[in-house]
């Protein structure tokens, strides 16, 4: 009986992703671009458009769209000073699916977003805030890309500043010598 349930369930399950796949035809062209973007698979990209529409001319600016969908960082300020604050309200199951496709998106070996919710989740101590702020990248990029018409391209690493490497060098020299190791640092020949 456990079985023929579940066959029934998986059998309406899907005729309703047929019925929204036949509603989405005339908008495949977006469609195909939002499952370009990491973590977007063809039901979340499916229900992201149901949700939004193709018209992005709706919200002025990307911060407009996240904080209508729920995913943008509350504001608190009192006495001239920023303190932090909860997410603001948004369209509930836009955030919902939002934080559902912030997961894959961490997970994608070749994606950004990945390192970043490692260095957030430290930073804030907390993987839940981490992947709201991922859920908040993956906002902006979906207006982006809708607004632009264009696919998901993967930004271009940072190059390291000059301070940055010398924090680096400075920090992997001194936990060197506090293990009891000697360290000379000597430059690779750029020829080699």
């Amino acid at each position: 009986m456990h079985l023929e349930r579940l066959e029934s369930v998986e059998a309406h399950i899907d005729r309703i992703e047929k019925e929204l796949f036949k509603t989405l035809e005339p908008h495949a062209d977006k469609l195909t671009l939002l499952m370009t973007i990491p973590g977007l698979a063809s039901i979340s990209a499916a229900i992201i458009l149901a949700e939004i529409g193709v018209d992005m001319a709706v919200w002025p600016t990307e911060k407009h769209f996240s904080a209508w969908a729920g995913v943008a960082p509350g504001c608190k300020e009192t006495g001239g000073k920023a303190k932090r604050a909860p997410v603001r309200k948004g369209n509930p199951y836009l955030c919902t699916i939002l934080m559902e496709c912030a997961g894959p998106a961490i997970k994608t070996k070749t994606c950004h977003l990945g390192p970043k919710y490692h260095k957030l989740s430290a930073q804030l101590g907390s993987k839940k805030k981490a992947r709201m702020a991922i859920a908040h990248k993956l906002a902006l990029i979906i207006y982006r890309n809708l607004a632009a018409n264009a696919q998901y391209k993967e930004p271009s690493p940072k190059p390291m500043s000059k301070k940055v490497q010398a924090r680096i060098k400075n920090k992997r020299v001194s936990d060197l010598e506090r293990l009891g190791y000697k360290v000379t640092l000597e430059p690779l020949d750029p020829a080699s």
